[in-house]
Formats: structure tokens, sequence, C-alpha cells
């Protein structure tokens, strides 16, 4: 008997600890369902959250580029007087030791740089309807201070002043190659960017692979001097210049875009005959060549030049490490279907491979930076009659160059909570003064 029960409390136990671990094991399945429906639940909630600040920072970026088109349409580009101030031309070529002795010296010599690059961060067209508009989008966050510590008729005090913040002006008082510095709006919950930049005060790429038998020696040689300026390594500029010929397989490029025609396919209307005593309805298709809208041509070279035919990690190297300035080929290099440069806006290295067309390459672009700051070229004759040693190199040269741009690339930026849309919208007016869009890409 005393067995019976020791073996029924034995029992007894084995059922408990049997039913203890049923229980943990139950516990354990609904603890991980609790938490894998909690993080489902948690993905869900954010993706949805995503979603709208997603949407809401592309609502900003549309509105952006339509705020910025209304700027582009009404802008007058009116080059500023730099005369006592440093040249943008050579900055591409400064590390940032140079680079700093370059803005310490400018300050010592005129106090006054301090407030006038402050003025130039917030600049503002006194006739422009900005005001009317950004109230429009939610109001302009920037705006200029006329007052304040750096005010011309006070001294500046170098050690107290953070030098990577000062602007050497380019043409148009901002930094090149903006036409103005950056606007920034507040769009509902969304904060936009806007850069407005100068196409042709870059290096267009087409022209490394003109299609021009009399010309393509220059163009190549053009092109390796720009890369040279640049510090690439000679592997990484065949491997551009093939990619480039690779490009210039699926569409040449010419230096006036009247002579390109297209291949385009003709539908005939269709018609009914009598083919073997049936009646049947005949449609015909033939293909023709016809001239097109120069925009038409700067929108296929815009998306052939941005596909992954060429590397942009090459063209994106930067120049020398620096936490301060980004300078790489990217940021000389028109990658838009430009095929003109403004001799008053570009800086040294994109001049010499403009002028390797006529030859004299580095004593006319020399002699162009030296004159256009006195005062800027109006029109080719007056470059022409200015510059009368280098009048045939000019002549050689007059196919690509012009003196006023054109040519612009508007990029805007939008933010909201973790979400960021942007995008790169090319414009061109035409000579009728007209805005017209070439191509957008979204990042």
């Amino acid at each position: 008997m005393n067995r019976n029960i020791k073996y029924h409390k034995s029992g007894q136990k084995h059922r408990r600890a049997m039913v203890l671990l049923v229980t943990l094991v139950i516990l354990t399945i609904l603890a991980t369902l609790g938490y894998t429906l909690t993080s489902a639940l948690s993905a869900y909630r954010h993706r949805q959250e995503y979603m709208v600040h997603y949407q809401i920072a592309q609502y900003g970026c549309d509105s952006g580029i339509k705020y910025a088109m209304a700027i582009v349409e009404e802008m007058d580009l009116d080059l500023v007087s730099r005369p006592n101030e440093p040249d943008f031309s050579d900055i591409f070529a400064l590390d940032d030791e140079q680079y700093q002795f370059m803005v310490e010296d400018w300050i010592r010599s005129d106090p006054s740089a301090l407030w006038q690059s402050s003025s130039n961060n917030n600049y503002e067209d006194e006739n422009s309807s900005d005001d009317d508009l950004s109230q429009m989008l939610g109001g302009l966050l920037d705006s200029p201070a006329p007052d304040g510590p750096n005010h011309p008729n006070e001294p500046a005090d170098l050690d107290e002043i953070d030098l990577s913040e000062i602007t050497i002006p380019g043409p148009y008082g901002a930094a090149w190659p903006k036409v103005r510095d950056k606007i920034t709006l507040e769009v509902g919950d969304a904060e936009v960017t806007i850069s407005i930049e100068d196409e042709n005060a870059k290096y267009p790429i087409g022209w490394a692979m003109l299609d021009d038998d009399e010309l393509s020696r220059e163009a190549v040689a053009g092109f390796r001097l720009l890369c040279e300026w640049m510090r690439m390594d000679r592997e990484d500029i065949d491997q551009l210049s093939a990619q480039l010929n690779e490009a210039r397989d699926l569409k040449a490029f010419k230096k006036d875009f009247s002579e390109m025609q297209r291949v385009v396919t003709v539908v005939e209307p269709r018609r009914t005959a009598i083919v073997r005593g049936r009646e049947q309805t005949l449609r015909r298709e033939r293909t023709r060549r016809q001239n097109v809208a120069d925009t038409v041509h700067m929108a296929d070279f815009s998306r052939i030049f941005h596909s992954a035919i060429l590397d942009s990690e090459i063209l994106a190297k930067p120049l020398f490490e620096s936490e301060l300035r980004n300078e790489s080929a990217q940021k000389y290099i028109s990658r838009w279907g430009v095929n003109k440069v403004n001799v008053n806006t570009a800086p040294r290295h994109v001049l010499e491979a403009l002028f390797t067309f006529g030859g004299d390459a580095s004593e006319l672009a020399d002699a162009v930076i030296r004159n256009r700051k006195i005062e800027p070229f109006e029109d080719f004759d007056h470059l022409r009659s200015t510059l009368l040693h280098f009048s045939g190199s000019l002549d050689r040269c007059e196919d690509f160059l012009t003196t006023e741009s054109n040519f612009f690339t508007i990029r805007v930026e939008s933010i909201s909570g973790p979400a960021k849309a942007s995008a790169a919208l090319a414009v061109r007016r035409n000579d009728e003064g007209e805005l017209e869009r070439v191509a957008i890409i979204y990042d």
C-alpha cells in the first residue's frame, strides 16, 4: 500500500511537470505571436506614416518646381560687378588651405567682404514677384538681414570667423555655378530647397562625342584637357572615352542641332481594297527623316548622359579630400545636351576646353578671364574686337560659344519627416524669350 501511495504521488508530480511545461510552451507561443503581431502592426504603421510623409515631400517637390519655373521665367540675368573680389575661375584647383588663404586675403583687403557675402547668400531680386509666390507656397524661411555684426563698417576679426561659410561670388553674385543662392521654402509640412544653376557655364559632355571629322581631334583633346585639369587617372579617362563612343552609336552629337534629323514612322490612312475577290483593309507604314526642335535632341542626349552608359562614380570622384568643398568633374560637366559655353560665366578649365577648337587655348582663356572682370562681353563681335589678337582662334570657336546663358538646371529637394523627394529639371529660353522644358529626372 505504501508503494502504491508512493507511485501515486510520483505520477502527480510528473503530471504537474508536464502541465507546467505545456503552459510554458503555450505562453512562449503566445508571446512570440504577440511580438510578431506587434512588430507587423508597427511596421505597417511606419510604412503608412512614411507614405504620408513621402506624399507630402513629393507635393512639396512639385510645388518647388512650379515656383522655380516662375522665378526663371521672370529672372533677369545681370552679371554683377566684381572688380575687387577674387575670381571664381580657378577655385576648382585650390585645396582647402589655398582656398582659406584666398578668403583671408580677400577679407583683409576688403573687410566689407563679410557683409557682402552674407548679403549674397540671401540675395533677392527687388523687381521679382518672389514675395507673392512665396506667400502662396508658405513663405521664404530666409530673408536678408541689412544690419548685423558683420556690417561693412565694422572690422572683421579673422579668429572669430568661420571662413568656410564665406562665399566667393560667381558671375551672378551667388557661388558658381548658381545664378542665385539656394531658396528655402515651407510647403505645408515639407521643407523645400531650390537651387538654379547655369548649364552654359559648364563643359558640354556631348562635345567629347562630336560627329564631325574636321573637329573630332580638337573635341577629344579638349575633353582630355578638362579631365586632366580635374586630376583624373588615365584609366578613368580612357574608360569615359569608351563609354562616350558607345553613346555616340546611339545618337551622334553635332555642333548645330538644326542639322540633325530624326527618323519617324508615318502611318498612312487606312483604305479598303478588293484583294482576290475579298474586301480587305490595308494599312501601310513608312519611315522618313524630318527636322525636330532642338529641345527634342537635348532631351534625347539628357537621357543618354544620365543613363548607366556613363559611369557616374568616375565623374563624382573628389578632386581632393575635403569636408568643406565639393570639387569633382561632375560639378563642371553638363549632361543635359547643352552645346554652347558662356564665355562670361565659365571657369578657366572649361574655357580652355572650349578654345581648344580654335587654338591658343591657355592664352585665350586667360585673356577672357582678365577682360570679362572689367567688362562682360555683350556679344561675339564685342568679344572679337576686345581680343582682336585672337580673332582667328575666336572665329573657329564661334559655333561653340555664347555670351548669354539660356540653359538652366533647377534642382529641388523636399523633405518631410524621414521622407525625401528630389528632382532635377532642365529648361531653356528660346529665341523668343519663352521658357521650354527639356528634361526632368526624379531621384
